[in-house]
């Protein structure tokens, strides 16, 4: 019973004591301060060389270099480097969607009203002669304007409407204006008129009838 009782009770100490211990080790990381100095090398040429095993190489100069928590000062900005070589041009970028159609612009002012063209009517007539057929028979005159116009109206007139009759008028181009007469009295003679324009325009000038004389065409009915 004794030695039972002995070996539990060193096995209970043993446990206390490393307990203790582990207790101990804590106690002392948590209380070692950080460090306030590093240990660097300089080289001859003042540049700092990483140290071996906290010792420095031949030739090496041992240096302390304190250590603070406190935040310095900010340093003054450095010179501004050189520029860099431009780079080279990227790819083209895909076309971009058509933009919409743009609202409608305001209508301009009216113009200035241009001058007034100028413009003449003449009459151009010829007196066709007949001959003694007449029954069965019809003649045909024609009057074409003066170079340069267009025929704008015309007519026919006889002179015995008694017993002749025009029964067609009209133009037979631009510039020209043909009657078909029936001619009921032999030799009776008829007029073909035609109104001729040049130019265009409201303030014309009209000039007097010009007649002449010419034989008619004779057509069968």
């Amino acid at each position: 019973m004794s030695r039972r009782f002995t070996r539990a009770t060193l096995i209970a100490v043993g446990v206390i004591g490393s307990t203790a211990l582990g207790v101990g080790i804590s106690a002392a990381t948590i209380a070692k301060k950080a460090p306030t100095a590093v240990t660097a090398c300089l080289d001859a040429h003042g540049g700092l060389v990483a140290p071996t095993a906290d010792a420095c190489g031949k030739g090496l100069t041992v240096v302390h270099l304190p250590l603070s928590t406190t935040k310095g000062p900010r340093g003054r900005a450095g010179v501004q480097g050189p520029q860099g070589p431009i780079g080279t041009t990227g790819a083209t970028g895909a076309t971009g969607a058509t933009g919409a159609t743009g609202p409608i612009g305001a209508t301009g002012a009216t113009g200035s009203t241009g001058a007034t063209g100028s413009s003449t009517t003449v009459s151009e007539a010829i007196r066709f002669s007949t001959g003694s057929n007449t029954s069965g028979y019809y003649y045909t005159g024609t009057v074409a304007c003066p170079s340069g116009y267009v025929v704008t109206g015309g007519g026919v007139q006889v002179d015995d409407a008694a017993g002749d009759s025009d029964f067609d008028s009209y133009p037979a181009s631009s510039s020209s204006w043909t009657g078909d007469v029936a001619i009921q009295i032999a030799n009776d003679p008829f007029v073909v008129y035609a109104e001729c324009q040049q130019g265009a325009g409201v303030n014309g000038v009209v000039a007097g009838p010009r007649e002449s004389e010419a034989a008619a065409t004779l057509h069968a009915k």
